[in-house]
């Protein structure tokens, strides 16, 4: 029987452009409205923050 080894693998995401949103790449929108919650940047922000997915309350923060 073959043994799978299994290793944390890593990768890194591209910075957003200057003229997005630094924090989920969308286009940039005024502070007080949220961010993409589905945007892909944004999901592997928050969850490499928080351990977690984000909803769209947390977008509203």
């Amino acid at each position: 029987m073959m043994k799978i080894k299994h290793s944390e693998e890593k990768f890194q995401m591209l910075p957003p452009a200057p003229d997005k949103c630094q924090i989920c790449a969308d286009k940039a929108h005024r502070d007080e409205l949220p961010h993409n919650r589905d945007s892909l940047y944004y999901q592997f922000w928050f969850c490499n923050t928080y351990k977690r997915s984000p909803t769209w309350a947390d977008a509203l923060i």
